[in-house]
């Protein structure tokens, strides 16, 4: 999620400081945040993604899965692999 945040603060031509300062943060949440070091509250989260313009679901499509929903996403429905049963 912190790359995806980054990313997006560095498209809009943002410092860290200068999102900080727009959604009431200190420029060193933000920083912990993009390097994943961050336990937010959820609405301070949802600030940065406001500022940055960013839908939450958005970001969610952003962030690749966990090594266990990777696991997991190989398996179909009816219980079988992708590469037989």
């Amino acid at each position: 999620m912190g790359v995806a945040i980054r990313r997006a603060r560095l498209g809009h031509g943002l410092s860290q400081t200068t999102l900080g300062l727009q959604s009431g943060l200190h420029q060193a949440t933000i920083s912990k945040l993009e390097n994943g070091h961050a336990r937010l509250r959820f609405i301070s989260l949802l600030r940065v993604l406001d500022t940055l313009g960013i839908v939450y679901i958005e970001l969610l499509d952003a962030v690749p899965p966990s090594p266990m929903e990777a696991f997991f996403d190989r398996y179909a429905p009816d219980g079988h692999t992708e590469h037989g049963p």
